[in-house]
């Protein structure tokens, strides 16, 4: 497995075990793009959930509070600093 691969692994597994469960997400779309390569793009969780409706890389979620901002950017930045992405901001 490559070490790119690794990271990729290592993202979804901190996405759905603890991101998701922590913050009480019900669904989230995420993409990781570094210098214009696009190496993850997919939905977590629901998009909605009466109609139990799997959330997609390309699901659109309205803004209901800035905290959901937030939190994606804390991550990003979380994830940065660890040299997860390659990246350091």
């Amino acid at each position: 497995m490559s070490k790119s691969s690794k990271k990729l692994e290592l993202i979804e597994e901190l996405i759905n075990e603890v991101f998701i469960p922590i913050n009480h997400i019900s669904g989230m779309s995420l993409s990781v793009v570094q210098d214009g390569q696009i190496f993850l793009s997919k939905g977590y969780g629901k998009m909605d959930i009466e109609n139990d409706e799997d959330a997609r890389n390309d699901t659109v979620f309205a803004l209901a509070s800035i905290a959901k901002v937030i939190i994606n950017y804390s991550a990003s930045l979380m994830w940065c600093s660890a040299g997860w992405m390659g990246v350091r901001p």
